[in-house]
């Protein structure tokens, strides 16, 4: 229903190919608010690599994990959180004056900032944990951040403005990068967890990548064309 836009065509010496995927991207973003992006500049053996070395750390002992604890205050945002650590709202409509139950979210994560942030400092496993994390992940956030600042520039140059509009406003690096494991769980405990409530996300752009597990779902918007199309072919399916 909507396919992937190959953000090389960015890179192409053709203006009208370069503007017109720029304009289709922004257009993705208007309608649906996410953008199913290919070659966006990251090798997928880095991402591969990214995907490898999460995995081994989460398959670590707890104990071993719990080296590099993220703090037990909202800040700073970094560091490994354990299974089921971190609480959500069980409702996502805002406004209401209906108290929200908080649920365990099942899963674990690790947060990582920039190494130029001067505010935070990143919280890495110690030695002999797993040696090949923090060089890694320091390495992937720079690539991420790269990628982020194209984008930029490509929703700058889809919405008619200056190609480093919006670029130049995110040279901070006050950028996170998040790695989430969600862990098989029995079904019974969903009774009082969740996997995380529908929530839309805070910060300019969320690169998310994803290995072939699945499960992430987004909300289309209630009578866009993307929705019409859904209903109806679920209507034929139902009759």
């Amino acid at each position: 229903m909507f396919g992937r836009l190959d953000f090389s065509n960015f890179y192409s010496t053709n203006t009208a190919e370069r503007e017109g995927f720029c304009r289709q991207l922004v257009s993705s973003l208007k309608q649906f608010g996410f953008a199913r992006l290919a070659n966006i500049g990251i090798p997928p053996s880095d991402i591969d690599g990214a995907f490898e070395t999460s995995r081994e750390f989460f398959q670590l002992p707890l104990d071993q994990k719990l080296k590099s604890p993220h703090p037990p205050t909202a800040t700073p945002h970094r560091g490994y959180s354990a299974f089921g650590i971190e609480n959500v709202s069980a409702v996502s409509n805002h406004g209401t004056s209906v108290p929200r139950p908080l649920l365990k979210d099942m899963k674990e994560s690790y947060d990582i900032g920039s190494p130029q942030d001067a505010l935070y400092g990143n919280i890495w496993p110690p030695p002999g944990v797993h040696d090949a994390f923090q060089p890694t992940f320091t390495s992937f956030f720079s690539s991420c951040y790269r990628a982020e600042l194209a984008i930029l520039e490509a929703i700058s140059v889809g919405l008619g403005l200056p190609r480093q509009t919006l670029s130049q406003l995110h040279s901070e690096q006050s950028n996170e990068l998040r790695l989430t494991h969600y862990p098989a769980v029995p079904r019974g405990e969903f009774s009082h967890s969740t996997r995380i409530a529908a929530h839309t996300d805070f910060g300019t752009i969320t690169l998310l990548f994803q290995d072939d597990v699945g499960g992430l779902q987004m909300e289309l918007p209630s009578g866009s064309d993307v929705d019409r199309i859904m209903q109806r072919s679920a209507s034929r399916t139902l009759a």
